[in-house]
């Protein structure tokens, strides 16, 4: 990755899915950019289009789930309405009292705090959005180098690498174990080079067996790794679920790029693992 974060001890790094996942934090917040920030994490972020253009942060079509909206507005999809329209609205309230006042950012919200401090990284998840605004933003607030543009659809983010040749892009693949070995082999035929980070999502087994967690197996993981440190590339995996000793067998692997909605006790037990190596 061409980037210099500062993950845990600058030897683990992760992504703070949506700021904090909905647990920790109000999803894609500034507080919650904040808190990814403040603990090591590269936030997350969803970039969508208002209706005049604009690029707002939210993950969801509307706003019902993550405002006090009320009324027919909350079902209206948000590129029908008007930044106006709801840039009063409260984004924190609906998780704790505790961040009433927090508002729908605007994407050039968080790039005004982020200038201040070049170590400060964002994923944006690409949405329903204009990629030309996309394009248009980074280069005029000089942020293409400290945001890793994201999509299920590696399509899309070539067409972005056409037009800004040093952009930093992730391809997230999900699905069912046997989809995700599927588009990760495609991937490698199609596109590898144009990409930063592969990020593979583990899914929990239907029926836990005591063991393995995950649907996605060690075998294909570690093939996987290999693969990714030839291109000279990143693989991430978005931990959905974990206790430590899933995260400690992860890290075992040599796995060291990760994403969760739950950064905190992600940090514990990241500072448990490295501890117990250096006394091994």
């Amino acid at each position: 990755m061409k980037l210099n974060p500062i993950g845990i001890d600058e030897k683990i790094f992760f992504q703070a899915h949506r700021g904090g996942g909905g647990y920790e934090m109000p999803d894609n917040t500034i507080a919650a950019c904040k808190y990814g920030w403040s603990l090591g994490a590269i936030p997350e972020l969803d970039i969508r289009n208002t209706k005049d253009g604009n690029i707002i942060c939210l993950h969801d079509d509307t706003i019902k789930r993550t405002t006090d909206a009320c009324g027919k507005i909350a079902d209206i999809p948000v590129e029908l309405l008007t930044f106006d329209e709801i840039k009063n609205l409260d984004s924190g309230i609906y998780f704790s009292p505790k961040y009433k006042g927090e508002r729908i950012p605007l994407l050039t919200d968080i790039f005004n705090i982020m200038k201040y401090n070049d170590r400060l990284y964002l994923y944006l998840d690409l949405k329903k959005i204009d990629i030309g605004k996309v394009v248009d933003i980074l280069e005029t607030h000089k942020m293409q180098k400290r945001c890793i543009l994201c999509s299920s659809d590696i399509s899309q983010l070539l067409s972005i690498k056409a037009i800004i040749p040093d952009s930093l892009l992730m391809q997230w693949i999900g699905g069912s174990e046997k989809e995700i070995i599927q588009r990760f082999y495609q991937t490698v035929s199609n596109g590898m080079r144009s990409l930063d980070q592969v990020q593979i999502h583990l899914i929990d087994k239907k029926e836990s067996d005591g063991g393995w967690r995950y649907t996605v197996d060690k075998d294909f993981l570690r093939n996987a790794l290999e693969i990714t440190r030839e291109y000279n590339i990143d693989l991430e995996v978005f931990i959905w679920h974990f206790e430590k000793e899933d995260l400690f067998g992860l890290l075992d692997i040599g796995i060291q790029w990760f994403a969760t909605d739950e950064p905190m006790r992600f940090c514990k037990y990241a500072r448990e693992w490295l501890m117990k190596k250096q006394t091994v």
